[in-house]
């Protein structure tokens, strides 16, 4: 039987508009006493949940065109967070997603640690759902 990658793993190297490319920590990053120095990057287009997205189509041409380039990505997510929301929607996002500084507990192990999460050229890193 032959494996196959998910698409979203497309490990695909592209120059997009910086403002919104964001380093993102997992919980496997949250080791140390502090990070501020992430291992992947993510695309935020929301500052708060149901935030409209057409912006990214004006203001952010490549972001938008890579976005759309996988739109069927997005379409295939199952749960209802999505539904009825804007094109490239996030969810787990809001205020405290772009404050400088967190501390942040890894939320897979069974033990807890606390980790200082410092920004990376001026920019708030973000957590991912386990985190």
């Amino acid at each position: 039987m032959e494996t196959r990658m998910p698409k979203f793993y497309l490990k695909e190297k592209v120059l997009l508009e910086d403002e919104l490319i964001y380093g993102i920590l997992k919980s496997s990053d949250l080791k140390g006493t502090f990070v501020n120095e992430p291992r992947k990057y993510t695309i935020v287009t929301q500052k708060k949940v149901g935030q409209e997205t057409k912006y990214i189509k004006y203001n952010y041409p490549e972001i938008y065109n890579y976005l759309s380039k996988h739109q069927e990505i997005f379409n295939a997510r199952k749960s209802g967070m999505y539904k009825n929301k804007p094109p490239f929607s996030i969810f787990e996002v809001g205020d405290y997603s772009f404050k400088p500084y967190k501390i942040a507990i890894s939320g897979m192990y069974k033990t807890f640690h606390l980790t200082l999460v410092l920004p990376q050229n001026e920019k708030p890193l973000m957590l991912d759902d386990t985190c």
